[in-house]
């Protein structure tokens, strides 16, 4: 299973992804055996993907704030029909082509990169997702 990854810097990205990995933690609770593989991508990590692209023959790496976390990088490479599949499908986003065109071109990468969630990790971000959601429910009360 594929989700965006809760420390993606866009809101909307990390709700996506603490949703989707809290509905995976519940399930796993309802059924022990429920053991997905999962990894998680990001889109915005800081100014990561921010700087002008020099060359689209390099492949996109981990962001170095969350080299961290250790060596569970994944690294797939795309075969030449699939890159351009993925370069037509990034300029289908004409209005963010507009505001954030180098952003969005830095992605026309020789790869994909992905995190593989383990179960010591999983069991980190359901720690971090409960937190979240006993500082919500704070908040609510203020």
């Amino acid at each position: 299973m594929y989700l965006p990854d809760i420390e993606d810097t866009h809101p909307d990205h990390r709700a996506a992804g603490v949703f989707g990995l809290a509905a995976i933690l519940a399930a796993k609770q309802k059924q022990n055996n429920f053991r997905p593989q999962l990894y998680s991508y990001l889109v915005h990590a800081g100014s990561w993907q921010t700087a002008p692209l020099l060359s689209k023959n390099i492949p996109l790496v981990p962001p170095p704030k969350l080299l961290p976390r250790g060596n569970n990088w994944v690294k797939y490479p795309l075969a030449p029909l699939e890159r351009e599949k993925k370069r037509r499908a990034l300029r289908q986003y004409k209005t963010q082509l507009r505001v954030r065109r180098t952003f969005l071109l830095n992605f026309d990468r020789p790869n994909e990169l992905f995190y593989k969630l383990t179960e010591n990790e999983l069991a980190r971000l359901s720690k971090l997702i409960n937190e979240e959601a006993d500082k919500g429910k704070k908040e609510l009360f203020l």
